[in-house]
């Protein structure tokens, strides 16, 4: 150890430690043929902390697409993305070291690790470095992954080299390559020598040494500019880099363009005005960084236009933009990548551990920068349009979208806290929650701390903590600029779910005070502001420090005609629609009624009322018309209703439907994460003139995942069913046969379900009780993904009757009877469109139920039923299903086989039985009569299949 640096440590108390990073030196040859990156490596690993280490990680990030078992493929597969798992792996590409070595000592390296495991011959102490030398080949394979690769037109090698993983006080970050591609990026010296086909434009974040190439890429930039000419061979270029990764981007089809800051624009489509539009945006964008955090933001980078960009990615020194449709889409991403390259690549947070500072804080600067230049800009396309105001979509601004991601999770009681690591968040909770809800918490605490304050603290963050960006020395840097407490902040807000929520109950204005009584209805105690407004504007705002239960505050007297609380809000608040108060006689808490054509978004302005024009149908009351009225928006409210009336074109009678739901969120509970109790109806014919009303109370149980990103789903629903239906005037058999035309069953169901997209499962218990019978059904549905995409499923299920009133009296096959080909549906519960036809078209929709037979057998259990159902996919939409089961009578084994084409997996699907235990259906007349078809288009069941894989 020397002396000078004993002698700081001695002096300041603090942790030995060393700023030399990592010296990397690579000799890369890349072979267009093959699409191949050959290389030699000598990598100096510098031990920087004052652990004694006894072995050292080398990270190969091509093996985070080459192994299946990876994080990253695990991550996809949460996703729903399965094109990677299922690709060839020279589509994936992979890497190839051999001569590992250690200075004389030769070392093995594992054939399927991310993070290859170096022990060392001897302890390798603070302040000691090491040196490790090997071959390697890398397959670049197709970028349509993660957007490294090849994509036919540019290869990009984008933090794709062997390295390092950083090592801090606690050891080594053996943090694998994600989606996102979070980081922890730490400083190190780079010298790279590449050698590349010679007609090849290179845009890299390293420093290009080459004289000629250097001049070659002036003369490029010369009007008119130019492309690349062909020319043979190899060209070795020469690259010197200090800082935190290493990017190359190689095409012959690259133009290059001057910039003002001194840096280097490229793009594959040529576009003379293009140009000069990044200088005058990123002048704009140097402007609102400068007033942010001040000096030093003005700086030299490279800017590279793709046409595609998978993953989240920057760099230090060369920012990539995918092709922007417009000048505002280009305006704001380069501002968000300009703030990339500031507080993740050269502040250098641990982006894995705390993504809400690595993603947060850019994101923020992002949407603060669209607030200031483009403050009429709406979220939602056609926002100014005539359609866009029947559909009320122009009362949303840009930055809406964070709000409604947020509440879209939090509603369902799915937000995870803002300091959540990246291994456990979701997909959409890392939008949601990492991103959205740090930029409007963010936008809260600059307006608390006031915007110089915040712009100071944040300037003394970027100033003083380059390398060490923490939640601890960003809490400082506050703590340091701001006469307010900020503790709120950081202590009680970043690392909680707890819901921020207060609620305005009134203001009272006498000669010579105002006062306004606020109720703190969310679970932290965290500041609000007051707004007094007169004609729409804002005339004063008032902050206070933030209560538990209700309390009167004294407001500045002034003439308001509203106050509104957190106004403008941009602020994660749970709900804004109880935050004004109108200073007028009659419903002064009432917001002005809207009435949004179909569904919308929550607008905390209006109180709003949707309508939306039906047109349904089924054979009865042939064609519906009508129109649906509730006040279910996108996001979750507490209370949701839905009344549907519909006139019956058919019939000529007024039908319909209706809902009635309170949604319970026990945030305290381990066990669920949501209770849904509601009540449900429908009037509707279920044959000619024959009506019938269902009505159900029901209450729904929905389980917490055992992890965020768990992929199990649980629920326990509960409900009563009650069914009145009208029977013919000539009906002359036994009531009891058919159930009695009004009837009431509880039904408790239990499900379990596995999401994995390779290999989903869910298992489902079903027990029914009523006055004449009770019954329980399991059914197992497995299914496994095949390399055409396609799942093979194998599904299983088993019927008991606990009691049948009508089987002991010799009543067989009736209402409550469980069906070999599908249920009777007794209950009403699917939606068949000739529920009691007996011939036609519609006779021959069903629903793979209970025995789940494809074919129809007319075979019927009222003791008991067991059947498995087996269907393999075989190409494209077309493949083979085969049924077998026992019912009843154990001497009579039925079973079927036919064709299958499925043209939505579970909602449309065609099945053509070519055999069973009775006949060959090819040799029946009419065997078009034969086909069934399954037709789902139930809403619900619909918005769950597309939610899997975000939440």
């Amino acid at each position: 150890m020397k002396f000078y640096h004993f002698l700081i440590a001695l002096l300041l108390g603090a942790n030995l430690s060393w700023s030399q990073g990592n010296k990397y030196t690579y000799s890369l040859t890349l072979i267009d043929s093959t699409q191949t990156l050959r290389g030699t490596a000598e990598l100096t690993f510098f031990n920087s902390s004052k652990l004694s280490l006894d072995t050292i990680y080398l990270h190969l990030p091509p093996r985070s697409l080459e192994h299946k078992k990876s994080f990253l493929h695990r991550q996809l597969a949460e996703f729903q993305k399965i094109d990677a798992f299922y690709a060839k792996k020279e589509e994936r590409g992979f890497i190839t070291v051999e001569q590992l070595a250690i200075g004389s000592l030769q070392l093995p390296v594992c054939e399927k690790c991310e993070f290859v495991a170096l022990p060392l011959s001897a302890a390798l102490n603070g302040g000691d470095s090491v040196k490790v030398t090997f071959d390697f080949e890398i397959k670049l394979g197709s970028s349509e992954f993660n957007g490294v690769g090849y994509d036919g037109q540019m290869y990009r090698i984008i933090d794709w080299l062997p390295n390092f993983p950083t090592l801090d006080s606690a050891g080594f970050k053996l943090y694998p390559i994600t989606f996102q591609r979070d980081i922890f990026p730490a400083n190190n010296q780079y010298k790279v020598d590449f050698s590349l086909p010679a007609d090849m434009i290179v845009a890299s974040n390293a420093t290009l040494t080459t004289s000629n190439e250097l001049a070659r890429l002036d003369s490029l930039k010369e009007l008119p500019f130019k492309k690349p000419s062909p020319e043979p061979g190899l060209k070795k270029l020469n690259y010197t880099h200090t800082g935190t990764n290493l990017q190359f981007f190689a095409s012959r089809d690259l133009f290059v363009f001057p910039m003002k800051n001194g840096g280097s624009f490229y793009v594959l489509n040529q576009d003379l005005y293009f140009p000069s539009v990044v200088d005058i945006t990123n002048s704009e964008i140097d402007v609102f960084l400068r007033n942010q955090i001040g000096e030093n933001t003005e700086e030299r980078f490279d800017l590279i236009l793709i046409p595609e960009k998978n993953g989240e990615y920057q760099s230090d020194n060369l920012l990539t933009i995918e092709t922007p449709k417009d000048l505002f889409r280009f305006s704001s991403e380069l501002c968000h990548a300009r703030a990339e390259m500031i507080f993740r690549y050269k502040m250098l947070p641990n982006g894995f551990k705390d993504p809400w500072i690595a993603r947060g804080i850019p994101y923020f600067y992002k949407y603060h920068f669209i607030n200031e230049n483009f403050p009429d800009k709406k979220w939602l396309p056609l926002s100014n349009s005539l359609l866009g105001k029947i559909f009320a979509l122009d009362q949303f601004d840009y930055s809406y979208q964070n709000q409604f991601l947020y509440l879209y999770l939090a509603r369902q009681n799915l937000d995870q806290p803002m300091s959540a690591p990246v291994d456990s968040l979701s997909r959409l909770n890392y939008e949601a929650i990492a991103q959205a809800k740090v930029y409007m918490a963010l936008s809260h605490l600059r307006e608390f701390v006031t915007p110089y304050n915040f712009g100071r603290s944040m300037r003394r963050f970027y100033l003083n903590h380059k390398g060490e960006a923490t939640a601890n020395n960003l809490k400082s840097s506050f703590h340091y600029y701001s006469n307010k407490p900020v503790n709120w902040f950081f202590v009680d807000w970043v690392p909680t779910t707890g819901t921020y929520d207060y609620r305005l109950v009134k203001t009272e204005y006498c000669p010579t005070i105002s006062t306004a009584t606020v109720t703190n209805t969310g679970t932290l105690t965290l500041p609000y502001s007051l707004t007094g407004m007169k004609d729409g504007k804002p005339v004063l705002t008032q902050w206070y420090g933030g209560h538990t239960g209700k309390k009167s505050v004294q407001m500045y007297h002034a003439d308001y005609d509203e106050v509104i609380l957190n106004y403008p809000g941009r602020v994660p608040e749970y709900s804004q629609r109880n935050n004004t108060y109108y200073n007028r006689a009659l419903f002064p808490r009432m917001e002005p009624l809207s009435l949004p054509f179909y569904y919308s978004f929550e607008d905390p302005k209006h109180s709003q009322l949707y309508w939306t024009p039906t047109i349904n149908f089924n054979a009865y009351d042939k064609v519906l018309i009508g129109a649906s009225l509730d006040n279910s928006s996108l996001v979750q409210k507490s209370f949701e209703y839905i009344i549907g009336p519909e006139y019956s074109t058919g019939t000529g009678k007024l039908t319909g439907y209706s809902s009635f739901i309170y949604n319970i969120l026990p945030r305290k509970s381990n066990l669920f994460h949501q209770i849904r109790v509601g009540v449900f109806g429908r009037y509707y014919h279920y044959n000619e003139d024959l009506t019938y009303l269902r009505l159900s109370p029901a209450i729904n149980f929905y389980f917490k995942k055992p992890y965020p990103t768990s992929s199990i789903l649980q629920n326990l629903r509960f409900r009563v069913v009650n069914l009145d239906r009208e029977l013919p005037n000539n009906f002359s058999e036994p009531a009891n046969q058919v159930g009695n035309s009004s009837f009431s069953v509880f039904n408790a169901t239990y499900k379990y379900e596995e999401t994995n997209i390779f290999n989903p499962y869910t298992i489902q218990g079903d027990f029914y009780w009523g006055d004449q019978f009770s019954r329980l059904g399991i059914e197992g549905d497995f299914r496994w993904m095949l390399p055409n995409k396609k799942w093979l499923i194998w599904r299983n299920y088993a019927g008991y009757f606990f009691t049948n009133k009508f089987a002991a009296n010799g009543i067989t096959n009736n209402y409550y009877s469980l069906g070999l080909s599908g249920t009777r549906d007794f209950l009403f519960d699917y939606q068949f469109f000739g529920r009691s036809d007996s011939s036609g078209i519609w006779s021959q929709q069903t629903f793979v139920t209970e025995g789940g037979f494809k074919s129809q057998t007319n075979a019927y259990s009222d003791n008991w039923m067991i059947s498995t159902n087996v269907v393999v996919p075989i190409w494209s939409v077309f493949g083979v299903f085969a049924d077998a089961g026992l019912v009843d009578n154990t001497d009579k084994l039925y079973y079927d086989f036919g064709v299958r084409i499925a043209l939505v997996t579970d909602f449309l699907e065609i099945y053509f039985p070519l055999m069973n235990q009775d006949q060959n259906f090819l040799n029946t007349p009419a065997y078009y009569k034969s086909i069934r078809f399954v037709l789902d288009i139930d809403q619900s069941n619909i918005i769950n299949r597309l939610r899997r894989g975000y939440y």
